[in-house]
């Protein structure tokens, strides 16, 4: 009995909100940018960590540029054919 290989249908894709997961991680990076401002300068001067405050930053600017991504995908994506 020759070997038949099944098919079957591709599962359909995953519905996400992009723009809320992207609003999500950007404001974790502003909490975190915000916290380390505010009470972590000291001790981030004493042991050389100071570019943790850039990495904060550095996160804050790409989760906006991600969120105005997500918001033009979402765009494209919902206009009638």
């Amino acid at each position: 009995m020759p070997h038949t290989p099944r098919t079957q249908l591709p599962p359909p894709p995953l519905e996400l909100n992009l723009v809320g997961v992207s609003l999500v991680g950007t404001l974790i990076w502003v909490l975190a940018a915000a916290a380390l401002t505010l009470f972590g300068q000291d001790w981030l001067g004493e042991h050389g960590r100071t570019w943790w405050l850039g990495t904060a930053y550095s996160g804050i600017l790409i989760g906006i540029l991600g969120t105005l991504g997500a918001k033009r995908i979402t765009r494209a994506t919902q206009r009638p054919k």
